[in-house]
């Protein structure tokens, strides 16, 4: 997966994280089923494909473990949310007639899906990373590791994606650009948990 992937599935992780916080009452079910072990499911997974970028062994195997660690905890999180009766299925909607008898692909949504194709959101400037080489590059990874550290509400594992961000930045950035990464993660810490829904149990 290349830099520019593993970015904009973490700021749209990011997103729905937001979007989901947001909700101040959606009821028992919400217009958003994502839960905090699916997110942790997701996280692990760019956890993996930033550690396959990592050219430094030792480091690559530590993340390696690390994402490895955050899938088993979320498996047994999606578990325990499957017996809470959380809502694990994409939000419901009622099809109408002309999804069935209409033309298709439906010609009023192939200028905005071309739209969210072309540019699904803004992309950070992964391009002034790459292009100057493995030093650069390892400061990109180690900035997108604390984002996605602060994206999991687990401080275990928040501390510990930190500190390979850390390890990446010292081995490829001066003291000083050093020192205001680690003063970053110092106030870096793992998010809020999702509120819980309401449940309802039919009689």
């Amino acid at each position: 997966m290349k830099l520019e992937l593993i970015a904009s599935k973490v700021l749209n992780i990011k997103e729905m994280i937001n979007l989901r916080l947001g909700e101040i009452d959606a009821g028992p079910l919400g217009n958003n089923p994502l839960s905090d072990a699916i997110t942790e499911v997701m996280l692990s997974q760019m956890i993996r494909e930033s550690a396959r970028k990592i050219v430094a062994h030792e480091i690559r195997q530590q993340l390696f473990s690390i994402g490895k660690e955050m899938m088993l905890t979320a498996m047994d999180g999606l578990l325990q949310g499957y017996e809470d009766g959380d809502d694990l299925c994409p939000p419901y909607f009622r099809p109408k007639w002309w999804h069935f008898y209409g033309p298709q692909p439906e010609p009023w949504l192939n200028e905005r899906f071309n739209e969210v194709a072309l540019n699904p959101q803004p992309l950070p400037p992964v391009a002034l990373f790459t292009d100057f080489g493995l030093y650069s590059r390892e400061i990109f990874l180690a900035e997108t590791l604390r984002v996605v550290a602060s994206l999991t509400t687990n401080k275990y594992f928040n501390e510990q994606i930190k500190s390979v961000g850390l390890q990446l930045m010292k081995s490829a950035a001066s003291e000083k650009a050093y020192e205001e990464f680690e003063f970053k993660c110092g106030s870096t810490g793992p998010r809020s948990p999702f509120p819980k829904r309401r449940v309802l149990v039919e009689q």
